[in-house]
């Protein structure tokens, strides 16, 4: 599978959002790549079924992370919360050339004076 974004110039435009941080549980996620692209398709519904892998493989849980872990360490936690499992696919949407960034930003749909509560699906 070739890199989506190969060009020099846009290598160099887009470096912020295409290096992935150094990992050593690299060559896993890299397999794990391969396991679920085994076929041409659009690029979102790669996004897509990445997302899914992450989801149906990493288990929604709050004290297990903080704003310092790392992908190896969520990679053997296997847990985590919604930032990292945002961390995550972008690393492995990087890994495969496509860039992206995490920007944090919160809604807050309920009549309470915390910024994001009732944001999250999960209690």
């Amino acid at each position: 599978m070739g890199k989506v974004v190969v060009s020099e110039e846009k290598q160099i435009r887009h470096h912020a959002f295409l290096k992935a941080e150094l990992a050593s549980c690299q060559a896993e996620v890299q397999n794990a790549i391969h396991e679920i692209l085994g076929k041409v398709q659009h690029p979102l519904n790669t996004i897509q079924e990445l997302s899914n892998y992450i989801d149906d493989n990493f288990a929604h849980q709050k004290g297990v992370t903080n704003i310092e872990t790392s992908v190896n360490d969520l990679w053997t936690l296997r847990s985590g919360v919604c930032q990292d499992f945002a961390h995550l696919l972008l690393y492995m949407l990087r890994l495969m050339g496509v860039p992206g960034r995490y920007i944090s930003g919160y809604s807050c749909p309920g009549s309470s004076e915390w910024r994001g509560e009732g944001s999250h699906p999960y209690g």
